[in-house]
């Protein structure tokens, strides 16, 4: 008798218990389409790499090395103050500091000036095909500290042969100046629509990429190195 009791009283209270099971249960299924569209809709955004700056790595050396001594400067620079020659003039001594506060500075401000809108990598992200105003570009540049700063910006907001008074400047597109070098980039076309004027003779000509010259030189210095090798060997024998 008392398990009859006990499973009825179940029997009762199951639909009240698994109620919330259930209510779950369906959020989760309703759920589940919108995570699915949200993963597919992610891994549906490709970048295809079309543009690599061959002044990379000479520009992050030089803005790092830069940056590096203007912090020793700023550093400096007042301790010599504080720890000076006394037999020099205060109103001297701060003039040498000015002097040399506003040398380091204003080296470091300018090499970000100038090379700021230098384009190191350029990537498409809705896909290539004919030339149309709404494809997607991600341009990376390089802060004042030679670290990565990734912008976005569609075909149609590109302002070729902008106005501007920075020396290295191609296109203006959302604000920001980009410099790229023509004789690199492959796609003609775009670079036609980049720069809003007929190509030069040094721009139409297709550039040698960084992993097409590092095989030419690893393929020359295998070359050099067979002789080399030979002549050990037959005198080994």
């Amino acid at each position: 008798m008392l398990a009859c009791r006990t499973g009825a009283l179940l029997r009762q209270r199951s639909p009240t218990a698994l109620a919330p099971v259930a209510a779950r249960s369906q959020l989760v299924a309703s759920c589940t389409p919108c995570l699915t569209s949200r993963c597919g809709s992610t891994n549906a955004r490709k970048e295809e790499l079309l543009y690599i700056g061959p002044l990379t790595a000479p520009i992050k050396t030089l803005k790092r090395v830069s940056i590096t001594t203007c912090a020793m400067s700023m550093i400096g620079t007042p301790l010599l103050l504080v720890l000076g020659n006394d037999s020099v003039p205060l109103s001297g001594q701060i003039a040498v500091t000015g002097v040399a506060l506003t040398a380091a500075v204003g080296s470091t401000a300018l090499l970000h000036w100038c090379t700021r809108p230098y384009v190191h990598k350029l990537s498409e992200i809705t896909g290539r095909g004919a030339i149309d105003k709404a494809r997607l570009f991600k341009a990376e540049l390089l802060s004042i500290l030679g670290r990565p700063r990734v912008t976005e910006f569609r075909l149609g907001d590109v302002q070729p042969q902008p106005d501007a008074l920075r020396p290295f400047v191609s296109f203006k597109a959302r604000d920001n100046y980009y410099f790229i070098q023509g004789e690199v980039l492959q796609d003609k076309a775009l670079l036609k629509e980049l720069l809003g004027r007929p190509l030069d003779d040094s721009e139409k000509s297709s550039g040698t990429s960084a992993g097409a010259a590092g095989a030419k030189a690893a393929a020359t210095a295998a070359s050099a190195a067979t002789p080399a090798s030979d002549a050990s060997n037959s005198i080994g024998k």
